[in-house]
């Protein structure tokens, strides 16, 4: 018997696991990109000069960089599916955030959650699939 073949039974991970894992990674990615497509328009909404704005961007990917090493740690001590809602209950939220902002420093906070998020699913979503399926697959 293959060390690798997944499990059957209570601990199988089911048919839908792969396409949800997929579908988590594609929506970490999204953000980035409508925020470089809407930049003009934020600033705009905002009354703040387009490269003040840029950097709402930037401190989503420093404090995603600063999470991302926590995440070591994290991963060990809890479990990755946990980490994994966690991230992607942080990336609504930040989209929530985002969507009610009334001023850029809600805008900036809010969207900073969006790095932090992304910094935890990411991860979690690679090694999910390491633990559920076989390295043939």
């Amino acid at each position: 018997m293959n060390d690798y073949a997944p499990s059957v039974g209570k601990g199988s991970p089911g048919k839908l696991i792969l396409p949800s894992l997929v579908i988590s990674n594609f929506a970490i990615q999204l953000p980035p990109i409508v925020v470089g497509l809407l930049l003009v328009d934020i600033a705009h909404t905002f009354g703040q000069p387009v490269g003040i704005t840029g950097q709402i961007r930037t401190l989503a990917m420093v404090l995603g960089v600063i999470f991302a090493l926590l995440m070591g740690v994290l991963s060990v001590r809890f479990k990755h599916k946990s980490l994994l809602v966690m991230g992607l209950l942080l990336k609504s939220i930040a989209a929530l955030g985002c969507s009610f902002a009334s001023n850029f420093a809600i805008m900036l906070v809010s969207y900073s959650m969006s790095g932090v998020g992304a910094a935890m699913v990411g991860p979690m979503t690679t090694t999910l699939i390491g633990e559920h399926f076989p390295v043939e697959k």
